[in-house]
């Protein structure tokens, strides 16, 4: 106030106005488990509001932050929402979601155990497929080779797959097949001999070991196939005889066996070699003395008959006989001279 002779006086009221109380996120979620397939990596606007109204009200919305840090292992994703007024104060909230893992993978249609024909021994080292059924970072699919053990021949065999998979989790699945392969058939001689009759001759040319080829008409691992060593039985002389060739094949536990009988039938009888012919003397010539007469078949080894004979004396009157005689043992059959 100034007076009229101009002195003035003055008085101030000053009213302090304090801060707006701060904003508080409205109903800010909670934190929450969620499976793998099920995780949203969006969240809607978070309100904020200090209940003012006019000048003093604080009241919006604001979007999240979202830090995501899972995969088919699980983990979490973070929700953050922030809001700074301005008073430069600062309001926060968090909701984290933690990831569950993603369920185990499992092989799709895994092959069962079989038996197979020798032959028909399926592709050991085959792929087999394996998921979970997820998708993008939930997903867990592919596919291994196995472990392959076993073995088959002609004999037959067993094989053991074992596909074996372990995910990023440490997680392992497995599967086994067993597969039984039966032995291939059985071999046949090939062009087996049939039964024989041979003369004494031929039979000491017969070749008791000969070799008889055998075979299943399979190839590579299921083959059976090869030769065999005759073994002969049976004896024979310039009388004949019987031999008997076995080839014996033991093979895959069976035996598999071919005989041939072969007859061998006696020697050609012998005959005297060069007898002397009848002679006639003069009265008071001396009778020759006789010598042992050789008889032969003109064989050899196992198939010869040969020897010597003394003859028999007999004088009648004037005429003196000598006879040879042989009986030939295989066939009672005399020759005589």
């Amino acid at each position: 106030f100034t007076d009229v002779c101009n002195r003035t006086i003055a008085h101030t009221q000053t009213y302090t106005v304090n801060g707006t109380p701060i904003a508080a996120f409205v109903n800010p979620p909670q934190n929450i488990a969620s499976n793998c397939k099920d995780v949203v990596l969006n969240a809607p606007p978070l309100n904020y509001t200090n209940g003012k109204g006019g000048l003093c009200g604080i009241n919006g919305s604001v979007q999240p932050a979202v830090v995501s840090n899972y995969n088919e292992c699980g983990g979490t994703v973070e929700f953050i929402w922030n809001f700074t007024d301005a008073c430069n104060r600062t309001i926060s909230h968090t909701q984290t979601v933690t990831v569950n893992p993603s369920p185990k993978a499992s092989f799709q249609s895994p092959p069962s155990d079989i038996t197979v024909q020798c032959e028909n021994v399926p592709q050991l080292n085959v792929l087999l497929n394996y998921t979970n059924g997820g998708t993008a970072v939930c997903a867990i699919a592919g596919a291994v080779l196995p472990d392959i053990n076993g073995s088959h021949d002609e004999c037959g065999g067993d094989y053991t797959q074992e596909w074996t998979f372990t995910d990023n989790c440490n997680r392992t699945i497995n599967h086994s097949r067993k597969i039984k392969v039966l032995p291939a058939p059985l071999p046949m001689f090939t062009n087996p001999p049939a039964d024989i009759t041979l003369d004494c001759t031929s039979a000491t040319l017969l070749d008791q070991t000969a070799l008889l080829p055998y075979t299943n008409g399979k190839t590579g691992q299921c083959q059976n196939s090869g030769d065999v060593e005759a073994i002969t039985t049976g004896s024979f002389d310039a009388c004949g005889g019987n031999l008997k060739r076995n080839w014996i094949l033991n093979t895959c536990g069976s035996i598999v066996k071919h005989v041939q009988n072969v007859k061998v039938l006696p020697a050609p009888e012998p005959t005297f070699f060069n007898p002397p012919p009848d002679i006639t003397l003069d009265c008071g010539e001396p009778f020759p003395s006789p010598d042992d007469l050789y008889y032969t078949n003109n064989k050899s080894d196992d198939c010869e008959i040969s020897g010597f004979v003394s003859p028999d004396q007999f004088l009648d009157k004037n005429v003196l006989t000598y006879t040879w005689n042989y009986t030939n043992p295989c066939s009672n059959k005399k020759i005589t001279k």
